[in-house]
């Protein structure tokens, strides 16, 4: 370990999202971000696997969700969208997904 100092933290931190993901570990990106997503009329592709590993499926909407949520707009009708997409797209999700893992995104 490079960071020995933090290895508290470290081990802290994985405690902490081990006990509430009650699960199976399952396949997911790893690094799931709009760049990573590619689409082409009604088909959705993925592409930019180097992170890919099993774990909790919340770790990838978790990251996606953070990359609508910001934008750098100055134009509040943009961010107005961004924000609408994103609601959009939670809803979506979670319409396909255990209805428990919903109270397990802020």
């Amino acid at each position: 370990m490079s960071r020995p100092d933090l290895a508290l933290i470290v081990e802290s931190l994985i405690e902490a999202m081990e006990i509430d993901f009650e699960g199976e570990p399952r396949p997911i990106h790893g690094d799931l971000t709009l760049g990573h997503i590619l689409l082409d009329g009604g088909r959705v592709g993925l592409i930019d696997f180097d992170l890919l590993l099993a774990g909790d499926p919340l770790r990838d909407l978790a990251s996606f969700a953070g990359h609508l949520a910001k934008t750098r707009s100055r134009v509040k009708k943009e961010r107005d969208q961004a924000g609408a997409a994103l609601h959009a797209f939670l809803d979506e999700y979670f319409a396909h997904v255990p209805e428990q893992w919903r109270a397990r995104l802020p």
